[in-house]
């Protein structure tokens, strides 16, 4: 019991330091106040294979050390951040108990629409666009992008959820 509390421990740590790092790795848009990022994909891949707790640690994790560090700001990202918190709590939960290809994918999409989602309302309530441009914007920027995390986190997660399944029983 006590080494899987100290190997979900050492996970959510790795976790929260993926998506830090994960979050350097930017391409801006010239057309979005928000670039496209890899660490909607870390914070996919901690849904797909941690419990929910641990998984809403990780990206806790990563906001509270990001706010200390300057790398998570309360400007027209607001809602991105949000949105991965929910993604957080709502990726382990639809993934269910079977490591499946095609399921993991589309519990990573879903996640991704809830992040856009989430993203769109706080570039409205921000920058006071109206929802036509910030779902222009905030949403249908990413979705080519998200996808192809999407397809990246299901086919990292299924092996990795595999090998550690034994272990990660709970959540």
């Amino acid at each position: 019991m006590r080494s899987q509390k100290t190997y979900l421990l050492a996970l959510t740590a790795f976790f929260a330091a993926l998506i830090i790092i994960c979050s350097y790795i930017v391409l801006p848009l010239p057309f979005s106040p928000v670039p496209v990022t890899a660490h909607t994909l870390a914070i996919a891949l901690a849904g797909l294979i941690l419990p929910r707790r641990q998984s809403f640690e990780a990206v806790g994790i990563y906001l509270l050390l990001g706010i200390a560090l300057g790398i998570v700001s309360f400007g027209p990202a607001v809602g991105y951040y949000v949105g991965f918190l929910l993604t957080s709590l709502l990726v382990p939960t639809l993934r269910g108990s079977k490591t499946h290809l095609i399921r993991y994918f589309l519990v990573a999409v879903v996640a991704a629409l809830v992040t856009e989602l989430c993203g769109t309302v706080g570039m409205m309530a921000i920058q006071s666009l109206s929802f036509k441009a910030a779902l222009l914007s905030g949403f249908v920027v990413f979705l080519p992008g998200d996808l192809a995390k999407a397809v990246l986190a299901a086919v990292i997660a299924v092996p990795v959820k595999k090998a550690t399944g034994r272990i990660l029983t709970t959540g």
